[in-house]
């Protein structure tokens, strides 16, 4: 019922923070001084209903930290706070519409320093950092994200496929991606 965390500096650590500057203060960081979060969900949510609202809630990460499910409508994030998995928000239905994101702050924390190359070609050692923090597919429509923050995805901040129709991206600050 425990989970064993040590917080060493790697030598690869250390040449990043050389680079870019300290992660961990001391050579040997106490775990109890961090915010850790292990989880192995598919998803932290999952949205099923219509006309709902989350206003001022943190989403801490899984694989989809928040999913839409078909037939999803009507829907509000205002004011969350929601870290990245694979992704951050993802639907894939043209049944899911009218989504809004106001005043977010969608995260990601794969490094800046990973490198396109190392995401999509091969051997591709970086792989797995290929997330998108709002993924749209499957004909999903009328999406709004404004105000919002959305910062270290890995590969696409915001993804659609080639269906999605209306969506709406204003008055965002948007950093630190590999597309």
């Amino acid at each position: 019922n425990r989970i064993h965390i040590r917080l060493s500096k790697t030598e690869d650590m250390r040449a990043v923070e050389e680079r870019y500057g300290t992660v961990f203060p001391t050579e040997n960081a106490d775990p109890r001084n961090f915010g850790i979060v292990v989880s192995n969900q598919s998803t932290t949510l999952t949205v099923r209903g219509s006309y709902l609202t989350f206003r001022d809630i943190t989403f801490h990460q899984a694989l989809r930290t928040i999913k839409l499910d078909p037939g999803a409508h009507d829907i509000l994030f205002d004011g969350i706070t929601a870290w990245m998995g694979d992704s951050v928000i993802s639907a894939a239905a043209s049944s899911i519409h009218h989504v809004s994101i106001l005043h977010s702050r969608l995260y990601g924390d794969w490094p800046q320093w990973i490198f396109w190359s190392d995401m999509k070609n091969p051997p591709a050692p970086a792989d797995y950092m290929r997330g998108t923090s709002v993924s749209l597919s499957g004909g999903t429509t009328d999406w709004t994200i404004a105000y919002s923050h959305l910062r270290g995805s890995g590969q696409d901040l915001i993804g659609v496929n080639t269906d999605e129709n209306n969506i709406v991206v204003h008055h965002n600050r948007l950093e630190n991606c590999g597309d």
